[in-house]
């Protein structure tokens, strides 16, 4: 039994995108502030990041501790079964958590995921509207945060949760960019 045998024949669906290659050499949290790092990401002053024109979100808001993005689902999200694959909720989760955590760092200082744990509690299907993610800081150390994430349907309804743990870490100074540092 193929597809076609139950559907019809199939059309050859395509998605091109163009992305901006991140340097290697210079962090940009080395010039920026965690949350204007994500303003000018807003604005338009730095280019999207490459993760963020594969998967397609939008980067809607930031505050100090919060960050929220959007999708839309599109079909080359889905898995066989034609509902989003969960990596792609955890890593919507995971972007808006880190990013919270990463919008209270000041300039010269980043973090990266420690520990990541989700909850898938609603499939999510092309059909069921734009996504929101919301990520908040929950507490921010010297070397240890925590958020917590939520992502809803346009209807309200919580698709996925989770929380995380990052590692706060210190960069280069421009002049030695190239090598981070820790702290």
């Amino acid at each position: 039994m193929t597809a076609s045998d139950v559907d019809g024949p199939l059309e050859l669906e395509q998605r091109t995108y163009a992305w901006t290659p991140i340097r290697s050499d210079v962090h940009p949290l080395t010039y920026w502030s965690g949350i204007d790092y994500f303003r000018a990401l807003i604005d338009g002053t730095l280019p999207a990041q490459p993760i963020t024109e594969t998967i397609g979100w939008t980067i809607e808001a930031v505050d100090l501790g919060y960050l929220r993005v959007s999708l839309e689902p599109a079909g080359h999200l889905m898995h066989g079964a034609g509902i989003m694959h969960g990596g792609i909720l955890a890593t919507l989760l995971d972007s808006v958590m880190s990013g919270a955590v990463m919008s209270t760092l000041p300039r010269g200082q980043a973090c990266t995921t420690l520990q990541l744990s989700i909850n898938h509690l609603q499939r999510v299907r092309p059909t069921t509207g734009r996504l929101t993610a919301e990520g908040r800081t929950v507490h921010a150390g010297r070397q240890i945060a925590t958020a917590s994430g939520t992502v809803v349907g346009p209807t309200g309804r919580l698709h996925a949760h989770g929380t995380e743990t990052c590692l706060l870490f210190d960069l280069p100074s421009a002049e030695g960019a190239g090598v981070e540092g820790t702290r």
